[in-house]
């Protein structure tokens, strides 16, 4: 009997499509495949033990608990494809291009919170057969800026359910071509100005989704994932220079923050934290060399111009998402 060909990662490939309503895909088959790192989205169901007593010291046939789809995508931040991401979390961007047509690339694509986010299919594939995700929604967002290492982010999604197939979703999507942004591309500047002399920073965007909700006679999948009150921290590491920083801190005064990354005038990605205020953290001498700071922070709305608690831009030569 011959061996079987076992699947490997290397050949895989993750298709995002927008779904006509919760849980419902497309009468005709779209979507994108996207560049990512790993892919750890897939259902699970626990077999729970029964208090049954049936006479007997073996133990009873054991029930199905609810299903659960959930996991991490790990993707590399670039210029095309992330903007895909974006619009899982934040909805259609306002998009305007350059030019007396505004038709023509560059084209500036802005996201803003307090936005309703679509629900998306997604499919992976394991060698000949489909995994298809349905009712997936963005649960949280991870960002780590700084060092020489690849800049990625985590992607973190819950799901309705999930079918193996062995029929492809979409034979005939296209491949968003991959444009990297590295780490020392970044920036992180308050007001337009540096904040110091940062060696990184983090950002995490929770959307409090609601993964509770289920209806009875319906195999215990969720019958649709609530959107609930984002929470937007991070923190940063900076050499500490003079007290400014940590007086802003003390005080809890206001400040905006945006984390932005350049490859050129025609490629950049940028969060805008129009209102954050620095946890009060001081400085730590831990040996002969730089001082350091660490602040944590925290984004809100209360008042500002933008409109929301975050606001992303990419700028790029992709037309629309």
């Amino acid at each position: 009997m011959p061996n079987k060909k076992i699947a490997v990662g290397a050949k895989t490939k993750i298709l995002m499509d927008v779904e006509t309503s919760y849980g419902v895909a497309p009468s005709v088959p779209a979507g994108v495949l996207l560049p990512v790192n790993s892919f750890s989205l897939k259902p699970s169901r626990a077999k729970n033990t029964p208090a049954t007593l049936t006479g007997r010291y073996d133990p009873a046939e054991p029930f199905d608990g609810n299903l659960e789809v959930s996991g991490g995508v790990v993707v590399p931040v670039d210029a095309r494809a992330f903007g895909h991401w974006i619009k899982a979390m934040f909805g259609a961007a306002a998009t305007t291009g350059s030019g007396e047509a505004s038709d023509t690339a560059p084209f500036t694509h802005v996201w803003k919170s307090n936005a309703d986010m679509p629900s998306l299919l997604m499919q992976a594939t394991y060698g000949n057969v489909f995994g298809k995700f349905s009712g997936c929604r963005v649960s949280s967002l991870s960002l780590s800026a700084g060092g020489d290492g690849e800049l990625t982010a985590t992607v973190n999604m819950n799901g309705r359910d999930t079918d193996y197939v062995d029929a492809n979703y979409n034979a005939n999507a296209a491949t968003v071509a991959l444009k990297r942004f590295s780490n020392f591309q970044g920036s992180l500047t308050s007001g337009g100005q540096p904040l110091g002399v940062v060696t990184d920073c983090s950002l995490e965007i929770n959307f409090g989704l609601d993964s509770s909700v289920r209806a009875m006679s319906d195999q215990g999948r969720v019958y649709d994932l609530l959107q609930g009150t984002m929470t937007v921290t991070g923190s940063l590491t900076v050499f500490f220079t003079d007290k400014t920083l940590i007086t802003k801190a003390k005080a809890g005064e206001e400040l905006s923050l945006e984390l932005a990354f350049t490859i050129d005038a025609a490629n950049s990605l940028t969060f805008k934290l129009p209102e954050v205020q620095l946890g009060y953290d001081g400085p730590t001498v831990d040996g002969p060399t730089g001082i350091k700071m660490q602040h944590s922070f925290t984004a809100y709305y209360n008042d500002n111009a933008d409109d929301a608690s975050v606001v992303v831009t990419l700028v790029n030569d992709v037309e629309s998402y």
